[in-house]
């Protein structure tokens, strides 16, 4: 059972890069999930 919740922990990070990448290669800033995001940095 802890097995599943790994797998879904893991995809949920998962997702959240390719949203990233996805953002930035459209040229859109990407969204604050857990915190400020590299682009509030600058």
């Amino acid at each position: 059972m802890s097995d599943t919740y790994w797998i879904l922990i893991f995809d949920i990070i998962h997702h959240r890069g390719q949203l990233s990448t996805y953002y930035r290669h459209m040229g859109v800033r990407s969204p604050q999930i857990y915190g400020p995001t590299a682009d509030d940095i600058k």
